[in-house]
């Protein structure tokens, strides 16, 4: 597929270019994987997507086209995988975007200068100062206002025409069922979700429909196997795992005000903890007292605890038994060259760096803190939930771009 040129007015071209689920993807996620675990939403994002395809998902990528050359986009992306543009190099960002769940998120989205100017990779360890908050005073960049424009313009031109104009049946579902949700419904309303802090200013306040708390991203190190019955994860007596059943997942769904349906929450990773009372003899008769998530970006999710089995470490020994399946469920296939060949070539590397936990964290939710710290946990940066109404983002943006 052909790049397409954005022009921002007075400023260096953009160069921007959507793939389908067969097009660059791999190489995509080649660019991606030496910037973990700075990258990680958006590449288990990509994962997650190339194993359980969507027709209404693409992945969007815009440069600063300093050369003019038609071809930017496909030299970037053939770039060997080991030699990432560092941070300090010319801006770029990459989004998965999938508009048809309307009020879930919708937009997945990676700038190159969320990586702090002075890290360079291998990242090992988090930034000395994380920057959990949006940065004060905001001093806007005309480049990276003229990136992000170039996404929204690609939102607002080619992707929002196609939506519907009523509200769509799932949209009913979680209005009527009270989860989170900007209303009345628009076509314009679309839900960033994991927004790093140093881009939320961008979304200015008079566009934000919607705005989800605050979070900060904490990281946990690589997790490497899929066994859940090691001493790690040993239960206490009376307690087994297992995976939870369409009707747990509905108590779930019916307990939590996020904004989910019962087909997403069927499309993820859970593992839940069973109590079987040992006073009882039917061998048959257990509960589920606990359950976990990994999401659509491989996170730690909605971890919970009934009340009467806490103080158990239950969690902690969730978490244990459920971060090694990252793995096993976000692995790219290698049964086309272009990722046989990069196996080949980084198996070592891989291995090594990519399976990170991770878990969006609210910075209200000491007790969750407490548990992810258990699991080897640290603040790497801040995040949100931002649902915009893109044409106004849009003119915001635009005035940005104009300055010099």
């Amino acid at each position: 597929m052909a790049a397409t040129s954005v022009s921002a007015p007075k400023h260096p071209n953009i160069t921007a270019d959507f793939l389908d689920h067969s097009q660059k993807l791999q190489l995509l996620h080649n660019k991606l994987n030496p910037l973990l675990p700075y990258t990680i939403t958006l590449s288990r994002w990509i994962q997650f997507h190339h194993r359980k395809p969507s027709p209404t998902s693409q992945t969007f990528i815009a440069l600063t086209n300093t050369d003019d050359s038609s071809s930017r986009i496909t030299d970037w992306l053939s770039q060997p995988s080991h030699s990432p543009s560092p941070p300090a190099a010319e801006p770029w960002l990459a989004a998965h975007i999938d508009l048809a769940p309307a009020g879930q998120t919708q937009v997945i989205v990676f700038a190159s200068w969320e990586i702090p100017f002075d890290q360079r990779t291998p990242f090992t360890n988090p930034p000395p100062s994380p920057i959990t908050s949006p940065p004060t005073p905001f001093i806007p960049s005309p480049t990276h206002a003229a990136l992000l424009h170039a996404l929204l313009t690609h939102l607002a031109d080619r992707l929002i025409p196609q939506r519907p104009t009523s509200p769509p049946e799932d949209w009913i579902w979680l209005r009527d069922n009270k989860k989170y949700l900007s209303q009345p419904y628009s076509p314009n309303k679309v839900l960033f979700g994991s927004v790093h802090s140093v881009l939320v200013p961008y979304f200015e306040a008079n566009g934000v429909a919607r705005r989800d708390g605050m979070y900060v991203k904490v990281v946990m190190p690589p997790q490497i196997g899929s066994a859940v019955d090691g001493e790690g994860y040993r239960l206490p007596d009376g307690y087994s795992f297992g995976t939870l059943t369409t009707s747990e997942l509905q108590t779930v769904l019916d307990r939590s005000p996020i904004p989910r349906t019962l087909t997403t929450l069927k499309a993820i990773t859970n593992l839940g903890i069973y109590y079987h009372d040992p006073s009882v003899n039917d061998n048959t008769s257990s509960e589920c007292i606990a359950w976990a998530f990994l999401g659509k970006d491989g996170s730690l999710s909605s971890m919970h605890v009934e009340p009467a089995h806490r103080g158990k470490g239950l969690a902690t020994l969730l978490g244990r038994a459920l971060l090694p399946k990252i793995e096993q469920t976000f692995r790219l296939s290698t049964s086309d060259p272009v990722s046989e060949r990069t196996v080949a070539d980084d198996r070592e590397r891989v291995e090594s760096t990519q399976w990170y936990g991770h878990a969006d964290v609210d910075t209200a939710n000491t007790s969750s803190r407490r548990v992810m710290e258990k699991l080897g946990g640290r603040v790497w940066w801040g995040v949100q939930w931002i649902e915009i109404d893109v044409p106004v983002i849009l003119k915001a943006l635009q005035q940005h771009v104009e300055q010099q």
